[in-house]
């Protein structure tokens, strides 16, 4: 029973450096690259990049400019796939609390797990407009 054992240990690890090796040869190999970069088109962005983030300075400001006596509120909405529910948000949050102690922070997540990115599109009407977020951090 005991050599059994030690036949089937000694041969897992024998396997492990021929299984590594193989593994990065194929990861190197400048055919296997070539085949998964011809696979899939590039994609282009939804819009011009130019003006990607041009109104977070609002959002910005409103964090920035919050003081004891004047609290802007500022309305964060975590939304996505089920990734986005995961304990990150959380930490982005209490991260957000505390460099802007002043302001008046009103974050919520609405991720909705079993959805793709181009679905999440239709529930928007419901999820995302009547909270009217100043800043939507989108995670799919």
């Amino acid at each position: 029973m005991m050599t059994s054992f030690t036949n089937k240990f000694s041969s897992v690890f024998l396997l492990k450096p021929a299984l590594i090796l193989s593994i990065a040869l194929a990861a190197f190999s400048p055919d296997l690259n070539a085949q998964t970069t011809s696979k899939f088109a590039k994609v282009e962005p939804a819009g011009k990049p130019s003006t990607f983030g041009a109104r977070i300075q609002r959002t910005m400001t409103l964090l920035a400019t919050s003081t004891p006596e004047k609290r802007n509120r500022v309305r964060i909405l975590f939304y996505g796939q089920s990734v986005t529910r995961n304990p990150w948000w959380k930490v982005v949050a209490d991260d957000l609390r505390k460099r802007f102690p002043h302001a008046d922070l009103e974050i919520e997540n609405r991720a909705i797990g079993g959805y793709g990115g181009p679905v999440l599109i239709n529930t928007a009407e419901f999820d995302l407009y009547p909270f009217y977020p100043d800043l939507v951090i989108f995670h799919v």
